[in-house]
C-alpha cells in the first residue's frame, strides 16, 4: 500500500520502518526535512538505514492509508494539517496513549474509514535520526466508525509489525491500556523511576487505591473488571517492563507536555459523569499538571 505516517516520534518511526521493510511505500509527514533517513536497530541488534520521502502533499494525496502517530493533544492539529490533502477513500488509523480524541476525529473526518491502533511495542528515539526497537508486544486494531470495519487490515499490520489482532470493540482494549497507564505512568513520572521500581512495597497501597477507583469507573463504562484482576495485570506489566521508562516519565524529564489529560484526566472526566469519586487519580493528575509548569 501507499502509506503516510504522520508524526516522527518513536512509535511513528517504528511503524514506518516496519511497514517499509514489509514492502509498503511509506511517506512521512513531519516537521523535518523533505527527505528523512533513519537508522533502525531491530530487536536482533541488526542496524538498517531507511530513507523516506517526507512532507510531500502529492504523496499524501496518493496515500491509501494514513497512520497518525502523535501525542493525544496533537491529534486535532495533525488532522487540520492534512485533511485537505486526503483523497476521499483514504483509510485513517490513529495511534496514541490515552483516550478522548474519538469525538473530534469523527467530527473532523466523518466520511473516512477511521480506525484506532493500540500497541504494546516498545521503541526509543535517542537521537533525531535513530530509532531502537526495544520490545515486541501485541497491536490491537479496531474500527471507530462503520466505514472503518476493515478487519483485513489487521493481517497487513501483523505481517509488518508482528502480532496484530482485530478487535470488534477496540474500546475494550483502550480501557485496559488506559487502566494500566493510569496506575503506572503518573507515578513513574513524579518519582522519575523506571517502571520496575513500582514493584517495591512502598507503592503497593497507592497502586491498590488507584486500581479500586479505576475499576469502579470501568464498571460504569461497561467494561467491568475486579480490583484483584487489575492489580495482577498492573504488577505483571511493571515486571515485564521493569527496565523501561514510561512516556510520561520521559516527558516530565525533558520538560515537555504530557498526555495526562487523556489518561488520568479522561478517567476523572468519566468518573464525574457517573458521580464517582476518584481522589487518588485526581491527586496524581494535579501533581503532573503542576510538574508540567516547572
Amino acid at each position: 500500500m501507499k502509506i503516510t505516517v504522520v508524526g516522527a516520534g518513536a512509535v511513528g518511526c517504528l511503524f514506518a520502518c516496519q511497514l517499509q521493510e514489509a514492502g509498503h511505500q511509506v511517506h512521512l509527514w513531519t516537521r523535518r526535512t523533505p527527505v528523512t533517513s533513519l537508522s533502525f536497530t531491530a530487536l536482533t541488534e541488526q542496524e538498517t538505514t531507511y530513507t523516506f520521502a517526507s512532507n510531500d502533499p502529492q504523496a499524501l494525496t496518493a496515500s491509501e492509508m494514513v497512520l497518525i502517530c502523535v501525542k493525544a493533544f496533537q491529534v486535532n492539529a495533525a488532522i487540520s494539517a492534512i485533511r485537505h490533502y486526503l483523497n476521499a477513500h483514504a483509510i485513517v488509523v490513529v495511534s496514541h496513549n490515552g483516550m478522548g480524541t474519538t469525538a473530534d476525529l469523527l467530527q473532523a473526518l466523518p466520511h473516512h474509514p477511521l480506525l484506532f491502533a493500540t500497541t504494546s511495542q516498545g521503541a526509543l528515539k535517542p537521537q533525531q535520526a535513530k530509532i531502537i526497537h526495544t520490545g515486541q508486544g501485541p497491536t490491537f486494531l479496531g474500527a471507530l466508525n462503520t466505514a472503518g470495519e476493515q478487519p483485513q487490515l489487521a493481517a497487513l499490520f501483523h505481517q509488518a509489525t508482528g502480532h496484530c489482532e482485530w478487535q470488534a470493540d477496540i474500546h475494550a482494549k483502550l480501557w485496559q491500556k488506559l487502566a494500566i497507564n493510569c496506575a503506572i505512568n503518573p507515578l513513574t513520572a513524579l518519582e522519575q523511576v523506571a517502571n520496575g521500581e513500582l514493584a517495591a512495597s512502598q507503592y503497593r497501597g497507592q497502586l491498590i487505591a488507584l486500581c479500586e477507583e479505576i475499576a469502579s469507573v470501568m464498571d460504569k463504562e461497561g467494561y467491568p473488571t475486579s480490583v484483584e484482576s487489575l492489580m495482577t495485570t498492573v504488577l505483571s506489566v511493571i515486571k515485564a517492563t521493569a527496565a523501561n521508562y514510561s512516556s510520561m516519565n520521559r516527558d516530565i524529564h525533558h520538560h515537555r507536555q504530557t498526555e495526562i489529560d487523556y489518561i488520568s484526566g479522561y478517567l476523572i472526566q468519566c468518573a464525574h459523569q457517573h458521580a464517582l469519586s476518584v481522589p487518588n487519580n485526581k491527586a496524581l493528575w494535579r501533581a503532573i499538571k503542576q510538574r508540567e509548569q516547572v
